[in-house]
């Protein structure tokens, strides 16, 4: 079965994304060059981008096969329907609009990432698709009671970063026993690169993060008044992650 809607709230699916191993990166996001094809990591920074939900009718919008799973795909053809599906109400980034067909980004609440084309006209549009501001950035940021971001102006293409997140806090026993973990993204300096950011903590991204030699390297994106967040899990102790969907908490 394909993800299903656990969303209780509009934009945020609240919940931790899944570990590095998936191989998820925002920020390294770069329009593919082929026709028909989507780039799972989503749209690159300087691409338009907006949120979507997924309309009523028909009950299951099935993800497309792309033309290199499918000459044929993406088109209306059934033969072109993944198995993965989204129901009414569910919301996803989407990219890349054509006429028919939109590439879209979902994240379950469980933290699951699918990505593909949709049917454009199975999703209500929103927000302008328009760049991000310094202003779009900057705010109080909540996932969850277990993560949370500050985002400060430092001027019109810098913003400063720094956060707290932790693990096993609903676990009674936990926390009778002192067994949370927890872990911090220490305030950083970041420029700001269109829709997305990727910064290592402390060092932020000038000059652009190389592979390795850090131990906590975060991906932001800015998504029509929510944020996506993914990390390496290595901004703090075992099981401590920044990553999932967050609202702003402050007007």
């Amino acid at each position: 079965m394909g993800p299903r809607s656990y969303l209780t709230c509009t934009l945020a699916a609240i919940g931790a994304l899944v570990g590095p191993a998936a191989g998820f990166s925002l920020s390294g996001a770069h329009a593919a060059s082929q026709e028909g094809i989507c780039d799972p990591r989503g749209p690159a920074p300087e691409e338009p981008a907006w949120s979507a939900t997924v309309k009523s009718d028909p009950a299951r919008v099935h993800f497309l096969k792309s033309r290199s799973q499918d000459a044929r795909c993406p088109s209306a053809e059934e033969a072109c329907n993944e198995q993965s599906y989204l129901v009414s109400g569910d919301n996803v980034l989407a990219w890349r609009r054509t006429t028919d067909f939109v590439c879209a980004l979902y994240t379950s609440k469980k933290g699951k990432v699918t990505s593909g084309h949709l049917r454009a006209g199975a999703l209500d549009f929103r927000g302008s698709g328009t760049i991000p501001s310094v202003h779009d950035w900057v705010g109080h940021w909540v996932r969850d009671d277990q993560a949370d971001l500050h985002i400060r102006r430092l001027d019109n293409r810098r913003i400063e970063i720094e956060g707290d997140a932790s693990w096993g806090g609903h676990d009674p026993a936990r926390v009778e026993n002192g067994g949370v973990h927890t872990g911090e993204i220490e305030r950083t300096s970041v420029r700001l690169t269109g829709y997305a950011i990727h910064f290592a903590e402390g060092q932020g991204n000038s000059p652009p993060v190389a592979e390795g030699g850090y131990d906590c390297i975060v991906d932001l994106q800015w998504k029509d008044g929510a944020l996506l967040v993914k990390d390496d899990y290595g901004c703090g102790g075992m099981n401590v992650t920044f990553s999932g969907s967050y609202e702003r908490a402050d007007p």
